[in-house]
């Protein structure tokens, strides 16, 4: 993990503008590490568990919100996807090579099986789980460099 964050570390040292103070478009989770830099730094001492905790505790919700809305796109795709191969078998004329096909787009959609939860799975009444956490490098990157830019101005220069 040191490495991983030293790497983290030295890409944002070239990446410069990349990272520069929030705009006012700054996403939840770049406003919630902003927001919670500050206390992190001086709370924990260690900068790879400041990181940790900050991106992965702190700012977890913003974070599995994302995932969440990220991994609802792919399961549209996936599902338009089906309906189309499903349409596509359905127009094809039947020349016996139908009952071939190891997956029945067709008959999965019929089921309602389309890969995509509904409304009403979200379980807002129970408790969140963020384990397992994809954590994305940006976010990651982004509480590095705040976190080592508070360290270094907290620092006294050497020798004084």
């Amino acid at each position: 993990m040191k490495i991983a964050v030293a790497a983290v570390l030295l890409a944002c040292a070239f990446a410069g503008p990349a990272f520069a103070d929030a705009a006012p478009s700054a996403t939840p989770i770049e406003q919630c590490i902003r927001d919670n830099a500050g206390k992190v730094e001086t709370s924990i001492d260690n900068l790879n568990q400041a990181v940790d905790f900050l991106v992965g505790k702190i700012c977890a919700e913003p974070i599995a919100k994302e995932n969440a809305r990220v991994t609802k796109i792919q399961q549209d795709r996936v599902a338009a996807q089906w309906k189309a191969m499903c349409d596509k078998r359905k127009a094809a004329p039947d020349t016996g090579t139908r009952g071939r096909s190891n997956v029945d787009f067709c008959a999965m959609q019929g089921m309602g099986f389309t890969g995509v939860m509904s409304a009403d799975d979200d379980d807002e009444d129970s408790l969140p789980s963020y384990s397992g956490l994809n954590l994305p490098p940006s976010a990651v990157a982004l509480a590095a460099r705040l976190l080592l830019d508070l360290r270094l101005a907290h620092a006294k220069p050497a020798g004084k």
